[in-house]
């Protein structure tokens, strides 16, 4: 289990939590989430130093925990998510990045003078909701494309009591391969809170590939792996992005924590991209036309769905293949 979860208490200072051996004493960040309903207030930490799996390789960055804002529940969702391994390499800001509101941003990392990556990490003020946006660019005048082996990790804290509740394709099952998204639990005890996590979208251009690592039974670990094709730098390819989203209980107010129910009815809100857009969870990203796992997403204010079919055929016929 977590070792933060006699750590960390609601609104308490943001203390550096120990993940393995790690020079970045800068980190972890925390941040406010669900603020437009304090009653379910959540508290989402953010570590330069997480691990993800056992033996070497501290030093990533990613979610160290995060915890609804209730003493008397001590629960705690993570032990170590939402980490980037570039070329079987964690990535880590080296205390470098900021956190300005509901946004946290890493900066732009460059692990070689080829490319550069940018992590965000937006928490919804009324929703227990954290977006993550991967963004890895060509930095340098490098004539041909390149390839990327980018794993997407996360450890669900449930060790070898995970349960598997719900997925998109079916109810509860122990292979979550093909789903987009799961809901899973600690044993179904809620010894630790529900967890939703969402892959991919549904007109995904890319989506993880074989060899991807997914928990089920006696497995918490998730370690989605993408080959991505970046085109040299000034050319249209030279930007490609990666989107996911994790969130915590159900979404239902009137269900709190949050009962297998409320967050698989929760869940299904990532199987449309209207609701999405109405829910605001696509809003603050700007140009998100190069996010290959989901396809073209709408912009807010945008209200023909004509507009974003012709949008995803256009991407479809310039899409990156890997």
């Amino acid at each position: 289990m977590n070792i933060s979860r006699n750590l960390i208490r609601p609104f308490a200072l943001a203390l550096p939590l120990i993940w393995g051996i790690s020079s970045y004493g800068a980190f972890p960040f925390t941040a406010p989430g669900n603020s437009g309903n304090p009653a379910q207030a959540v508290q989402w930490y953010i570590s330069d130093n997480v691990t993800t799996a056992p033996g070497p390789g501290s030093g990533g960055l990613g979610l160290s925990d995060a915890d609804f804002n209730t003493a008397a529940r001590g629960l705690d969702a993570y032990d170590g998510a939402f980490a980037l391994r570039v070329n079987g390499t964690l990535l880590n800001t080296g205390g470098s990045g900021t956190l300005s509101g509901n946004l946290f941003n890493s900066g732009q990392i460059s692990p070689t003078s080829l490319f550069g990556v940018t992590a965000q990490f937006t928490f919804f003020q009324n929703l227990p909701v954290v977006r993550a946006l991967y963004t890895f660019q060509a930095v340098s005048d490098y004539a041909q494309p390149f390839t990327l082996d980018v794993s997407w990790e996360s450890n669900l804290g449930s060790d070898a009591d995970t349960r598997i509740e719900r997925t998109s394709l079916a109810g509860a099952t122990v292979d979550v391969t093909e789903d987009r998204w799961f809901v899973s639990s600690d044993s179904g005890t809620h010894g630790d809170l529900l967890n939703t996590l969402v892959r991919y979208g549904t007109n995904y251009l890319q989506k993880p590939e074989a060899g991807s690592v997914v928990p089920g039974a006696g497995s918490d670990r998730l370690a989605d792996h993408y080959t991505l094709t970046i085109g040299p730098a000034g050319t249209s390819t030279n930007t490609v992005q990666l989107m996911m989203f994790g969130v915590l209980g159900g979404l239902s107010p009137n269900d709190f924590p949050g009962s297998v129910d409320a967050a698989n009815t929760g869940a299904k809100l990532f199987d449309n991209y209207q609701s999405m857009l109405a829910a605001g969870l696509f809003n603050g990203l700007g140009d998100a036309q190069n996010i290959v796992n989901w396809g073209v997403v709408p912009e807010p204010g945008v209200a023909s769905l004509f507009a974003i079919g012709f949008g995803l055929l256009l991407r479809r016929r310039h899409r990156i293949r890997p």
